[in-house]
């Protein structure tokens, strides 16, 4: 409600007013249908196991030549399609229409088949099948590769392992450092006991993960979001923008229980990029020995990966390493939806993949 004197008169204009307004939203509720997402038309170039890699050609949102490829690898706890959330708002068309065909890795939904597989299933073999086909696609031998949250881990892990295949490393909102003051995602973390859920339910179950995301901003997933929902309701296209977020938020897969154990005790625990000690499999992480050029881009006002987690990669890499940083004006997920994060950060990707051409 508006901050006014509650006179009887403005009391009642303003009961009246937010009366109206439910009455709206509840009817732009009842108009909608399934709330959809990823609706930029695709191909799905290979599948196993639950996992699909697709494929998206740019050449129907550009009349501009085409320009390299770029590979999109998401996280593993949340579901890819926050980046073509919204069709006026999609990360993936704004990049499509920069130029550039797009290859994004759809990990799917493990499950009690998947308990066992380690983050070297994920890497050396999930992921490198993967980028493989997508290079046998594009008839090239390597490939521009997108990392996101989580898995940027596995991008800069996978880069480290396999530079052969890679040309340019893109990291966005990506944690490196999990042991900086601000980061409350790993105090949260450290609360669940993936031992415990492992043994009880096979693999982690991902409503436990959307709870421990809420419980970073409790206000805001709470009472916020409840408040928001009559004005965000007034109106089809902000009804269903709205509903999409939620949809994301609560679509979190299980996890596999070896892989997400693995992960909490090596980075949340160990923070072991950055004392040097990461290993996938039998293999050692040496970004020292990195020469391939990296563009860092995170968020400013990230609550979930703090900037500075972010930024303790450039310590990490050679000094005379092509290294980038592009600070965005937004949130953990705003870098990727927001409107005003849109019009700059894919240009901003294709202008720096474009830099050496």
């Amino acid at each position: 409600m508006k901050n006014v004197s509650l006179t009887p008169l403005n009391l009642h204009t303003e009961i009246l007013d937010h009366l109206t307004r439910l009455s709206t939203a509840h009817t732009t509720l009842q108009q909608l249908n399934e709330i959809d997402t990823a609706n930029t038309a695709c191909e799905i170039l290979y599948e196993h196991d639950g996992l699909a890699l697709r494929y998206y050609d740019a050449s129907p949102f550009t009349n501009a030549p085409k320009k390299a490829p770029i590979f999109i690898c998401y996280a593993l706890v949340n579901r890819w399609y926050m980046l073509d959330l919204d069709p006026d708002r999609s990360f993936v068309q704004h990049l499509l229409a920069e130029g550039h065909d797009l290859y994004v890795l759809d990990w799917g939904y493990p499950d009690i088949t998947d308990q066992f597989l380690d983050l070297s299933d994920y890497i050396d073999d999930r992921l490198a099948t993967c980028i493989e086909q997508a290079c046998n696609h594009a008839n090239i031998s390597k490939i521009n590769l997108l990392g996101v949250c989580q898995g940027g881990v596995l991008a800069l892990c996978f880069s480290a392992l396999y530079p052969e295949r890679i040309n340019r490393l893109i990291l966005c909102v990506t944690p490196v450092d999990f042991h900086t003051p601000d980061n409350a995602l790993r105090a949260l973390t450290h609360q669940i006991d993936a031992v415990k859920l492992s043994n009880t339910f096979g693999n982690i179950p991902g409503r436990f993960l959307s709870q421990t995301f809420a419980h970073l901003t409790p206000l805001k997933q709470s009472i916020d979001k409840q408040l928001h929902l009559i004005s965000a309701c007034q109106n089809t296209t902000s009804a269903k923008r709205f509903l999409r977020m939620e949809k994301w938020i609560n679509d979190c897969p299980d996890q596999a229980a070896a892989a997400f154990l693995e992960f909490q005790n090596l980075c949340f625990k160990d923070n072991a990029l950055m004392s040097n000690c990461m290993k996938i499999g039998s293999q050692s992480i040496d970004l020292k020995a990195l020469k391939l050029p990296v563009l860092n881009v995170f968020g400013k006002h990230d609550h979930l990966v703090p900037p500075a987690s972010s930024k303790a990669l450039k310590g990490l890499l050679p000094a005379n390493i092509d290294y980038s940083e592009y600070e965005v004006e937004a949130g953990h997920i705003g870098v990727f939806v927001s409107a005003k994060s849109l019009k700059t950060v894919p240009a901003h990707i294709s202008k720096w993949l474009c830099s050496d051409e």
